[in-house]
């Protein structure tokens, strides 16, 4: 049973090589970072996207599950979605915080679309706000993890795809075994977080897959 693809009817899938982030303690963090560095002009569309199962939370402070760092009105500003280890997650932006009902047991993909003047936030493609805002001069970079030592989680992250007025500029799946997409990650602390790139097969199986699995091994028993 252990290669059962991570996924069910209507989710987003986990496969092959994933990449895992980690923070096991209130010691340390890690944020994955990928610079961008794009002037956006009136008819550019900046998108990013990724697959995320999200786990083992503890601690005081969200997980960004994918955070767009930008210029907005000459200061810098994040667009995110956060995660508190419930059943829900946050959208977020300046002086802006929304609340989405969630089944956090599976993996979703998250997107983030981005033009001078609004932001759009997609959950396993619906469109879930979208918000209008002042003046986005530029693309700074994307985040996933947490820039503080105040929570504790497990992310396992997959098919990474980032866009530029709707042309594919850089995708990553992690299964050549390397990370060729977040290159200036950042570790705080002296604590036990990081990153590994790992087999989709040893991601903990979902609860919703326990009983499934043990129908099967009767059956198989018998």
């Amino acid at each position: 049973m252990s290669g059962l693809p991570n996924t069910i009817a209507g989710s987003s899938l986990l496969e092959g090589e994933v990449l895992h982030v980690w923070s096991h303690d209130f010691s340390s963090s890690y944020t994955e970072i990928h610079v961008v560095n794009r002037e956006l002009g009136s008819n550019d569309v900046f998108a990013i996207e990724q697959t995320v199962l999200a786990a083992n939370y503890s601690g005081s402070a969200g997980v960004a599950l994918l955070e767009v760092q930008v210029t907005d009105g000459g200061k810098t500003a994040w667009y995110s979605f956060y995660w508190y280890g419930e059943d829900r997650i946050y959208i977020n932006g300046p002086e802006l915080s929304i609340i989405v009902t969630l089944d956090m047991s599976v993996p979703h993909t998250y997107r983030i679309e981005v033009t001078k003047e609004r932001v759009g936030f997609y959950v396993d493609g619906s469109n879930k706000m979208t918000i209008g805002i002042r003046d986005i001069t530029e693309i700074q970079q994307v985040n996933t993890g947490r820039w503080d030592t105040e929570s504790v989680y497990d992310l396992y992250i997959d098919n990474i795809k980032e866009y530029w007025n709707g042309e594919l500029i850089a995708s990553e799946d992690f299964d050549n075994g390397e990370d060729n997409f977040y290159t200036s990650d950042h570790f705080g602390g002296s604590g036990d977080s990081g990153e590994a790139i790992i087999s989709s097969k040893s991601v903990p199986e979902f609860p919703f897959l326990e009983q499934i699995i043990d129908r099967l091994a009767n059956v198989i028993g018998n």
